[in-house]
């Protein structure tokens, strides 16, 4: 047994050690730091000395490269909607450590990786890499291919998501003005709807009801389904897509059944290249259409609703944005103690008529919409699905195409 170096392609050195189990002589890279070889090269000696050695075998011999394959293909494929973001992620772990064998990667060198990737992604992106190797190690456990996880010892950075980046009315219209004439509905849909990029592009033409300007959404992020009410923009768009023969996608492309998200992301990356726009990804346009909601006027469980946030804290991110909507709640408390009441007495009428007006159209689209049958084969959506207030307080961001103020 024995520790020694092998420089690399770069000029720099790795040390490896060598040892013999069972008749074979075996091998393995350890890094740059001598004494750590010294000290895995020991453990080594105990494991074979105490019969543990068998079951390292299988993690000795699994790589990096063939386990993220297992897993992508016998795990995340089958049961993830985001698995191509998990294909991406540990593809980077691939490239970045090499198809190391998976008793290589320690603590110590997940930690190296953030630290060469903290200038370039947001604490919040490192964290979802590192779920994504935690987990895969978890897979590689449970499959006798490892037997720890050196990912559980690396803590998560503490994520800052209570302002979200959404895009003015002026970037809007850049945006689409740089983008192809192809990828402007899908654009126009996420922002005017808030739907997400995977909800779009597998949105089917039974799921569009433009007669009661509803969009259902089979299977979302959370789980379940739920109903998107349309906004004249949405409905516009709708109304101007012509089918592609052969597919039920509503946004596809001829000879294929649905766009390639590959597709959809290089063409928006580029105009937003184009446009000189920074810190804008796809889901940015997710956010531009809770933040104009809210600053319209939309209550945050309203906004939720539409969104379709199972957990009221991924709305109250936007809640900043409507300083003037607590104001108003806030005066509920202006008369409750006596002995503070001023003077001067408040107009108890103040800022109400948007409101009154606002309640009057909700209860007439309540009468409107109240048991009806918005799907063929009597398919019912209950009040609370499809609350009437929806279709009210969509309009107020509508402008944003329409061109109001």
């Amino acid at each position: 047994m024995s520790v020694y170096r092998k420089q690399k392609s770069d000029g720099s050195w790795d040390w490896y050690i060598d040892y013999r189990f069972q008749g074979r002589r075996l091998r393995e890279r350890i890094g740059p730091n001598r004494a750590q070889a010294g000290l895995v090269l020991q453990k080594r000696r105990v494991e074979i000395a105490e019969g543990r050695f068998l079951e390292k075998r299988q993690e000795l011999n699994t790589t990096l490269g063939e386990m993220a394959a297992l897993y992508v293909e016998n795990y995340a494929r089958p049961s993830k909607k985001t698995w191509r973001d998990d294909k991406r992620i540990l593809g980077g772990f691939v490239k970045y450590f090499g198809n190391v064998r998976l008793s290589e990667i320690t603590p110590l060198k997940l930690e190296a990786y953030r630290a060469d990737h903290r200038s370039k992604l947001k604490p919040a992106t490192l964290n979802r890499h590192i779920a994504a190797i935690k987990t895969m190690f978890s897979k590689a456990i449970e499959w006798g291919k490892a037997t720890g996880n050196p990912a559980l010892k690396v803590k998560l950075y503490s994520e800052n998501n209570a302002r979200a980046r959404f895009l003015e009315k002026g970037e809007i219209a850049a945006l689409l003005a740089a983008s192809p004439e192809w990828l402007r509905p899908i654009i126009t849909v996420a922002i005017c709807s808030g739907m997400r990029k995977a909800e779009i592009l597998g949105l089917t033409w039974d799921d569009v009801d433009l007669q009661n300007m509803v969009l259902r959404i089979r299977d979302s992020k959370n789980g379940s389904a739920r109903f998107v009410p349309m906004s004249l923009p949405v409905l516009q768009t709708l109304r101007s897509i012509q089918k592609v023969a052969g597919s039920p996608y509503v946004f596809a492309s001829p000879g294929s059944r649905t766009l390639l998200y590959g597709r959809v992301r290089y063409a928006f990356d580029r105009a937003v290249k184009e446009v000189g726009l920074s810190d804008v990804v796809f889901h940015t346009l997710r956010h531009s259409a809770a933040s104009h909601l809210v600053m319209g006027g939309v209550d945050i469980s309203t906004v939720g609703a539409i969104l379709g946030h199972k957990c009221s804290r991924m709305t109250e991110r936007y809640s900043h944005l409507a300083p003037a909507h607590k104001s108003r709640a806030i005066k509920a408390l202006d008369s409750i103690v006596p002995a503070f009441q001023m003077d001067t007495q408040v107009d108890k009428t103040a800022g109400r008529g948007s409101a009154s007006e606002a309640d009057a159209f909700a209860k007439i689209a309540e009468n409107t919409y109240e048991n009806s049958n918005l799907f063929p084969g009597g398919e019912m959506v209950s009040q609370r699905t499809l609350n009437p207030l929806f279709l009210v307080r969509v309009q107020a961001w509508e402008s944003v195409f329409w061109g109001g103020s």
